[in-house]
């Protein structure tokens, strides 16, 4: 392309993901100049696991098989290929913010700061903070909506994996608290349960049941059954379960 009296635009198809740069040559009286800039198509495969990252390599997707319902490539570009009356302070775009993979896929930043979450634009409007968790100096998260990106304040405790972890007061009476993790890398989108058993291996009561959930949570138990009736003193167990296929148990002591 030549810039002189004229803006000359052309169109090209870019069949192939990967990295491409263009170079803008203005010639005029005094010399001439050369503009240069790259950007990277994501190549999204049905079939196949994908992969791609902005031209400067802070910014990386990926997308497993079945993401999309047929090949296709995204355009991933930075700031400063944004246009002049873009305010937003966005970092980078995944293509518009129009399309909707069929699952969540992966988005890295890279960032050494455990205080910083990655955002994405929502609606065209709004900046919402996405569950995020800082690994071997990349900010990890899952979304699933191509648009805008940027990183900003970490305000949601967002743990690594699923887990139980032991209630408190215990032995308890007449109450007790329940504390479980549901982590981001075991998915963004877990149906969660939580349920109670006597030594029958009888379920007794669910306190959670089907919560698509990521974050840190606590439920109470009062130690009554699923009809509010005050059960027996003795041991009972505790369930977590999701549809990913994580179950996790603990031993509790209700005393009367």
């Amino acid at each position: 392309m030549i810039l002189s009296q004229h803006l000359h635009i052309l169109d090209f198809s870019f069949g192939i993901g990967g990295g491409y740069s263009f170079d803008v040559l203005a010639i005029a009286e005094v010399g001439k100049t050369i503009y240069t800039n790259t950007f990277n198509l994501a190549p999204a495969r049905v079939a196949n696991r994908w992969y791609a990252s902005s031209s400067d390599g802070r910014f990386s997707i990926a997308g497993d098989p079945g993401s999309v319902d047929m090949d296709q490539s995204f355009l991933i570009i930075d700031s400063s290929l944004f246009i002049s009356n873009f305010t937003d302070e966005a970092s980078y775009v995944l293509g518009d913010e129009s399309f909707v993979f069929n699952k969540p896929i992966e988005v890295q930043f890279g960032s050494l700061r455990e205080d910083l979450s990655i955002y994405q634009r929502d609606n065209g409007v709004i900046w919402k903070e996405l569950p995020s968790i800082n690994r071997n100096g990349q900010v990890f998260t899952f979304t699933e909506n191509t648009g805008y990106f940027r990183l900003g304040p970490k305000t949601i405790i967002v743990p690594e994996e699923t887990d139980l972890h032991q209630n408190y007061p215990n032995p308890f009476n007449p109450s007790t608290t329940i504390k479980y993790d549901i982590g981001l890398l075991d998915g963004l989108e877990q149906k969660v349960s939580v349920n109670v058993y006597n030594l029958l291996g009888q379920q007794v009561v669910t306190l959670v049941n089907n919560v698509s959930q990521v974050g840190q949570f606590y439920v109470k138990w009062d130690g009554a059954d699923k009809f509010g009736k005050m059960l027996p003193s003795g041991i009972y167990f505790i369930q977590l379960k999701t549809d990913t296929g994580i179950i996790k148990n603990k031993k509790m002591m209700f005393l009367k």
